[in-house]
């Protein structure tokens, strides 16, 4: 009876063990977006991770850019749809890369907490029905809260900075990613920049994964997988860990800033200072807000100031309106910034320094842009472009001409 009883008891303490580790709510812990980092114990290389965003217990978005060992299978989705099902401790995702191929993925997860959760996964892929790829392996995702889909878009320049790439080398380059998903990338021959002969080149973000592809004439497609890990203060960095042939891996890094304006400034003295945005007017727009010396803090004038100071150099009501009917806007609240992306791809950065008021309060610093034009509307308005605060929209605004905002010139052609 002793026995039974201690064996009872045991049983007991193995079931509460086994309880006390169990998922539960599973279908509201995964949501969100998350990105594997181990594989069977070992960190993942960088060219095969994907990223996974969770946006419902049903429904869910994949990206990935995959070359197989199996040539009928190969990814280059951003963002895909893709169906979810939970039960219990299980989540069986599903999507379509194309009309003949899908794919299942499907977890147990074992774990889970804000951070991270780990699963083993079963991944089976079939073409026109036939099973393709059938793998399984014991995944560790963790989650992203940094998206730098559109923090990335605009023209950089920066070099490699570990001692191993599988792309480039030391030399100093600049990647212009443009709002369409294309890019161009530079090299530099004496003082001129030079852009690569790709037969196409194209690329994509989600959360901290940027994918390209590119082809050169004559070449096969080339991939490339960097992981960006961080964005800040107009400076982007990358890394990567790849796998070379022997089975060694190491870390690849890239560092580079954000460069405004002409690719090439001095070729064109028309150009020099100013960018180009593609506009049916052929308005040119300087790359950096005048400075005010007597009010370092925040480089703000009145409208009459700046009619004062700069005159026929700042933009009409006109040129607002056609730098916000004719671009692309998208907003980083990380770095502060709204950039218009012009209809040939070039872009312009404002900085959001919000505005002062009549009675000489600062609102909306790292949240609005406001910039004057030089037209009146009467003795006490004039128009400038003003953005919502935290991305919610461009638009034309009768400030009063007494308030404080910022000044970005324009040349014409």
């Amino acid at each position: 009876m002793k026995k039974l009883f201690a064996f009872m008891v045991l049983v007991a303490v193995v079931l509460a063990g086994c309880n006390k580790d169990k998922v539960t709510n599973l279908d509201e812990k995964i949501i969100g977006k998350w990105m594997v980092a181990d594989k069977d114990g070992q960190p993942a290389m960088t060219n095969e991770k994907m990223v996974l965003t969770f946006l419902s217990p049903s429904k869910a978005m994949v990206s990935a850019s995959l070359n197989t060992n199996h040539p009928e299978v190969g990814l280059w989705i951003d963002q895909q749809d893709a169906d979810v099902v939970i039960k219990g401790d299980k989540v069986t995702l599903t999507f379509h890369a194309d009309d003949h191929s899908t794919s299942v993925h499907e977890f147990t997860v074992t774990q889970i907490n804000d951070h991270e959760f780990i699963a083993n996964q079963k991944v089976t892929v079939t073409v026109d029905g036939k099973v393709v790829i059938s793998e399984t392996g014991t995944f560790r995702f963790y989650r992203v809260t940094s998206d730098y889909r559109e923090a990335v878009v605009g023209l950089w320049e920066g070099r490699m900075t570990s001692e191993e790439s599988e792309y480039g080398d030391n030399d100093l380059h600049r990647w212009e990613f443009m709002a369409d998903g294309t890019y161009r990338y530079y090299t530099k021959e004496g003082n001129t920049w030079v852009p690569s002969d790709d037969e196409y080149a194209e690329y994509f973000v989600d959360g901290k994964m940027l994918f390209a592809l590119w082809k050169l004439n004559g070449d096969s497609e080339i991939r490339e997988h960097w992981e960006i890990s961080s964005i800040e203060d107009s400076v982007m960095n990358w890394t990567a860990l790849r796998r070379k042939a022997d089975g060694t891996t190491y870390t690849s890094t890239y560092t580079m800033k954000r460069v405004d304006g002409d690719v090439n400034p001095g070729d064109d003295p028309v150009d020099d200072g100013y960018v180009d945005l593609g506009l049916p007017s052929g308005t040119l727009w300087k790359t950096t807000n005048e400075t005010n010396p007597n009010d370092p803090g925040h480089d703000f004038y009145t409208f009459d100031e700046a009619v004062a100071a700069f005159g026929d150099n700042m933009p009409t009501q006109q040129q607002l309106q056609e730098l916000i009917n004719q671009c692309q806007w998208t907003f980083d609240d990380a770095q502060k910034i709204v950039t218009a992306t012009g209809p040939n791809g070039n872009t312009l950065v404002l900085p959001r320094k919000g505005k002062r008021s009549t009675n000489g309060v600062v609102y909306y610093d790292g949240e609005s842009a406001c910039y004057w034009s030089g037209t009146a509307i009467d003795a006490t308005y004039a128009w400038r472009l003003d953005s919502g605060g935290f991305g919610s929209g461009v638009y034309m605004y009768d400030g009063a001409r007494g308030a404080g905002a910022s000044i970005r010139l324009v040349k014409n052609r």
